[in-house]
């Protein structure tokens, strides 16, 4: 993300100009959406959690130290209103409602479905950056930007979640239905 253009947008926003922070909702949405979906499983709770998450950016934008840190500022607050929601609601992850997030992965083949369940059995910070990556097609830059992490943090963690799908797929028998 432009951390520039997040700046400027700040600034224009703590002058008074509400369109400005429109803007900066509109770039950080899908990002944080995803990040909330990865704590609570349900896609309508994760449209609050943002929602309130931006809320809550906003009145406190003036509290903001390092506005290059806005993405990252915003995803802690994302994952802060998420757990607290999932606390009120006392929800857990509900294994079963994972794969719901992708809107675009219509293939319900077998493979892909073990995937998907092998995805649920990730811990929440590698699940949350495999829906960012994978579900949500987050760049590396978009991903850092909410997360706080660099390229190579993100790639060794990707990597390190794609080698625990595997492992959990091989130890449930369904890399033997590979063709």
């Amino acid at each position: 993300m432009n951390k520039k253009l997040d700046e400027q947008l700040i600034d224009a926003t703590l002058r008074g100009d509400i369109d400005s922070f429109g803007t900066l909702a509109r770039r950080y949405y899908s990002a944080i959406t995803a990040i909330a979906y990865s704590r609570l499983n349900d896609r309508h709770l994760a449209e609050d959690a943002a929602q309130e998450a931006l809320s809550k950016a906003l009145v406190n934008l003036v509290k903001l130290r390092q506005k290059d840190r806005f993405a990252y500022w915003l995803g802690r607050i994302t994952r802060n209103v998420a757990d607290d929601i999932a606390r009120r609601r006392s929800l857990s992850v509900d294994p079963n409602e994972i794969a719901a997030f992708s809107q675009t992965n219509k293939d319900h083949s077998e493979i892909n479905e073990n995937v998907r369940q092998a995805i649920r059995h990730l811990n929440p910070a590698y699940r949350e950056l495999v829906i960012l990556r994978y579900f949500d097609s987050c760049s590396y830059e978009e991903i850092g930007a909410v997360l706080g992490l660099t390229p190579a943090a993100i790639n060794g963690k990707l990597t390190r979640a794609k080698q625990k799908i595997a492992e959990y797929m091989k130890r449930q028998g369904f890399m033997e239905n590979l063709p």
